[in-house]
């Protein structure tokens, strides 16, 4: 026998049926989103991309500002002295990319710092489309390109943390591609085949890659996701790659020494 729900395209239940698109077509819907895969790991650059854009318009509130510049202002002070930063027999470096908009123009630029007068600080421009996402990876290639040592490199960027511990090797196995079938290559391809050159022709096991909390006040440190050193150091390699964006963005190779920077 056919159910008059079956034919009206509702499922059959104890009751005689459901309407379809008011009851299970919601269901099946959610079910299967559920079901959907994973995204790609480079689909975190995708995302920084979007709040890229997201800040080419007006800028949102920071409520933390005056907590903020009171607290970076005694991090700056307390930490005035500090030459280098040193995790046992590690070297720990921080790195940071920049994007802004001067007179129309997007320009981005990456910092390296290390410590207060310290000669491996650096402001660096960088190649290619100037997105913010290129500035971190632009920073992480000069730092670990320049420095020989057992080395921690701190970045508050997930795309560059997960990318160098995960994401490299995956995409070296589908030739660099994210979408092989479509020849499409993961978005900034030149830059990851650089690192991973640098990374193969170091010591393994000599670069470690962590990850802390980007702008961070003292409540993120209660999270585990900072320290109050990490903070600081962060915050001037921001002020370094910010500096690269204004004074050398889009002038290809162009780098400037920054021993001495601004206070935070």
């Amino acid at each position: 026998m056919v159910l008059r729900c079956q034919t009206r395209g509702e499922l059959e239940t104890e009751m005689g049926g459901e309407k379809a698109f008011r009851i299970w077509a919601p269901r099946v819907y959610n079910e299967s989103l559920q079901a959907s895969t994973e995204p790609e790991s480079d689909s975190e650059d995708g995302a920084e991309e979007q709040e890229e854009h997201k800040r080419i318009g007006r800028q949102p509130v920071d409520e933390s500002a005056k907590e903020r510049k009171g607290y970076y202002g005694y991090l700056s002070d307390k930490y005035k002295n500090e030459y280098e930063t040193t995790a046992g027999e590690w070297n720990v470096a921080h790195t940071d990319g920049s994007s802004i908009i001067m007179n129309g123009i997007r320009k981005a630029g990456a910092g390296v710092f290390y410590g207060n007068g310290n000669e491996r600080n650096f402001a660096y421009a960088v190649s290619g489309k100037q997105t913010s996402q290129r500035g971190e990876l632009t920073a992480f290639l000069r730092c670990i390109e320049n420095d020989c040592r057992k080395l921690i490199v701190r970045t508050d960027s997930k795309y560059v943390q997960l990318g160098v511990t995960q994401g490299i090797q995956k995409w070296k196995s589908r030739a660099w591609f994210h979408k092989p079938l479509k020849g499409k290559y993961i978005d900034n391809v030149d830059l990851w085949r650089k690192i991973d050159k640098v990374l193969k022709e170091r010591e393994p096991g000599s670069i470690r890659v962590e990850w802390v909390k980007a702008h961070a006040l003292p409540w993120h440190i209660s999270l585990g996701q900072t320290t109050e050193k990490d903070i600081w150091a962060n915050g001037m390699a921001d002020v370094a790659a910010g500096l690269a964006a204004k004074e050398l963005g889009g002038e290809g190779g162009a780098f400037k020494m920054c021993k001495n920077l601004p206070p935070l």
